[in-house]
């Protein structure tokens, strides 16, 4: 543990207890149980996030708080008042932002304190992932963890001092209430002036030896790198559900482009590795069933209960993985994952002039994963006498907190051919007109939200991968889509210069 976490630990041990509130570590994930209501704000004129063009921002737009968009005049307001700020960083599918902006933001009494004692900036991570990175940086190493929403509290000259992820609106589950973290941080700024400039200092000067010594050791072998790549794969793969680790559990893109890698062997096993893994994602909860696509991580080891929101870069990376897999495998169920998956981002997330948006959020309605479960009634109602065959190739995962469950696959359509002893084929058009009707009643319930920002890294990605498709798949229609999402960014997202912009939010402004 660094020195540095280790003198923050120090500090605000004492700052916290002072203030009557005790020391808060923060844990690696908020609450399970839903945080008591709490006042709900009425109608009110906007606040200065509604003239932003991020879909994120503009969802505060009607918090009673003094928001700020990242920028100079809320840095000078910091600076002439003497204040501290508050830097919120999150993303519009992020589904505790939601939370925190619900229960935190909308609190009348909690954005009093927000606005008597600092200057709160908001910034959407997708916009400014600059800004992620370096305070993301911050709040690991001042409280020894990360995630989104990312709560920073800085200098007026932008330093940090103290950071968190989910704070609470109320005291619970070991984690004080937002309000007592604003008390007790605005005390220790009165009182600690010389302690907290010199906590900042010290972050600051870690931040930038972190973020200016990022050269690659060139030290190592080839065999060198890759031994130590298999020790840590074969130490870390779970040989029953595929994937590394346990919940919550990431698809592993950037481990299986290593494993799948044509000119150098990462593990004696690795085929077997990617197989198990795309094989138990692709019948996994964690894929979209009905309307293709995959959901951002599972909930628990098994794949079956996902984190419900979809972005754009996972879609990408996943398409790649199961494109390399099915080119040297053959696997049909490689295919259709990707067909289906390339049809969910043209269908949903492809801006009509061509570019691809970001990403869909994981709730409706401050339900997560409202618009994608199922009770069996529910599916018994739709499909009548043939849900018996529905339910033989899938099931429902109970999902916390519901009374649904979220769909995964039980049985391929070739063993139920084979149990059936009728061709596969024919299987396959059974299995699908019963997921299309169930596709149908999905779309009738309400939309998660969209966000429609066009970010050009990841357009990169997607298109990529529709052109891989093209030509693995031989589907001369992901070629279109490639071309005039391509098009699309060469004519939108450059400046006169010709140097491509971040997203489609920095042409806007």
């Amino acid at each position: 543990m660094s020195p540095v976490y280790l003198k923050s630990i120090a500090v605000f041990f004492i700052v916290l207890l002072a203030a009557g509130i005790g020391y808060w570590f923060g844990t690696h994930a908020p609450p399970t149980q839903a945080a008591p209501d709490h006042t709900e704000v009425e109608p009110m004129q906007s606040n200065r996030l509604a003239q932003e063009t991020s879909p994120y921002l503009r969802l505060h737009q009607h918090n009673p708080v003094d928001w700020y968009p990242w920028g100079e005049e809320a840095f000078e307001k910091a600076r002439k008042e003497d204040k501290p700020i508050f830097l919120s960083v999150g993303y519009s599918s992020c589904y505790w932002c939601h939370v925190m902006e619900r229960l935190v933001f909308s609190d009348t009494e909690i954005a009093k304190l927000m606005n008597t004692l600092f200057v709160n900036i908001k910034v959407d991570r997708e916009e400014r992932p600059d800004i992620d990175a370096l305070y993301m940086t911050a709040t690991q190493l001042l409280s020894g963890h990360g995630g989104w929403p990312n709560s920073v509290f800085l200098t007026p000259d932008l330093k940090p001092f103290y950071a968190g992820t989910y704070f609470p609106p109320e005291d619970g589950h070991g984690r004080p209430g937002f309000s007592r973290v604003l008390q007790a941080l605005h005390m220790a700024w009165q009182e600690k002036r010389s302690d907290i400039n010199d906590q900042a200092e010290q972050i600051a000067q870690a931040i930038r030896k972190i973020h200016t010594s990022q050269s690659a050791d060139t030290s190592w072998s080839q065999s060198d790198l890759t031994d130590k790549l298999q020790t840590h794969f074969q130490n870390q793969f779970d040989w029953q559900n595929g994937g590394f680790g346990s919940a919550p559990k990431f698809p592993p893109d950037q481990a299986l482009a290593l494993l799948q890698a044509p000119l150098i062997t990462i593990a004696d096993d690795a085929k077997d590795m990617v197989a198990l893994t795309l094989t138990k994602m692709a019948d996994g909860g964690i894929q979209d069933h009905l309307g293709g696509g995959f959901h951002r991580y599972s909930t628990d080891a098994k794949w079956h209960v996902p984190h419900f929101e979809k972005m754009l870069n996972n879609q990408s990376l996943f398409s790649e993985s199961y494109l390399r897999a099915y080119q040297s495998t053959q696997n049909e169920i490689y295919r259709q994952t990707v067909e289906d998956l390339l049809h969910f981002v043209s269908t949903t997330m492809t801006d009509a002039n061509g570019g691809f948006y970001s990403a869909l959020d994981a709730e409706t309605d401050a339900e997560e994963g409202a618009h994608y479960i199922w009770t069996e009634s529910e599916i018994q109602d739709i499909l009548g006498t043939e849900s018996g065959l529905f339910f033989k190739a899938f099931a429902l995962a109970p999902v916390p907190d519901t009374q649904a469950g979220a769909l995964y696959r039980t049985q391929s359509d070739a063993d139920l051919a084979q149990e059936k002893n009728i061709p596969t084929t024919e299987v396959h058009t059974q299995v699908t007109t019963l997921k299309n009707n169930l596709l149908q009643e999905r779309n009738k319930r309400k939309f998660p939200l969209l966000d429609d920002k066009i970010i050009t890294g990841w357009n990169g990605l997607m298109i990529a991968a529709f052109a891989q498709s093209a030509r693995i798949l031989d589907r001369p229609q992901d070629a279109a889509t490639a071309q005039k999402a391509a098009e699309f960014i060469l004519k939108n997202l450059r400046d006169e210069s010709g140097t491509l912009s971040p997203s489609t939010e920095f042409i806007s402004k």
